[in-house]
């Protein structure tokens, strides 16, 4: 089961939709708008059950304790006014030794964008690292790469078993 935090118009979850061997994505986000678009998007695997959509916030999701084994959120954590209670709230709904990915781009590539003044607070790995630890989250590793707008980063963690 898997889950992203934050899908927007929803590309991520048609990425991993071909991946699925079994199981199924289930996307939240903030915006009943993009629920509305991905929901007429992704209406056939609504349907089949492979996809459900929910609108909610990052710290106050409707799942039950270890639902999920995989979270992921993409351009997501800029947004957040609480990080630590969202990243809390993502490790509740992973199960023990789940993976929890955060991609996003780093404030060296970010405070490029002038938009970025504006409701972004922007991160270096090692700060989404210490708040992934903070959130009791272990094994955690970032890793880098860059595109045609600079560089980007996933800092991947993954739930104590003891959680």
């Amino acid at each position: 089961r898997l889950r992203e935090v934050g899908f927007g118009a929803g590309d991520l979850i048609g990425r991993a939709l071909p991946l699925l061997d079994k199981g199924s994505v289930t996307g939240v986000d903030y915006s009943p708008d993009m629920v509305a678009l991905c929901g007429k998007r992704f209406a056939p695997s609504i349907a089949g059950g492979l996809v459900q959509l929910v609108c909610a916030n990052a710290e106050a999701l409707p799942f039950d304790a270890g639902l999920f084994n995989k979270i992921c959120t993409v351009s997501t954590i800029y947004f957040w006014p609480r990080p630590a209670a969202a990243l809390d709230e993502l490790s509740r709904v992973l199960r023990p030794k789940g993976r929890l990915v955060v991609g996003f781009v780093p404030r060296s590539t970010m405070s490029k964008f002038p938009e970025t003044e504006y409701g972004f607070t922007l991160y270096d790995s090692e700060e989404v690292e210490q708040l992934l630890s903070d959130a009791g989250f272990r094994d955690i590793k970032t890793v880098t790469g860059t595109d045609s707008r600079g560089e980007f980063a996933c800092v991947i963690g993954e739930k104590d078993a003891e959680s």
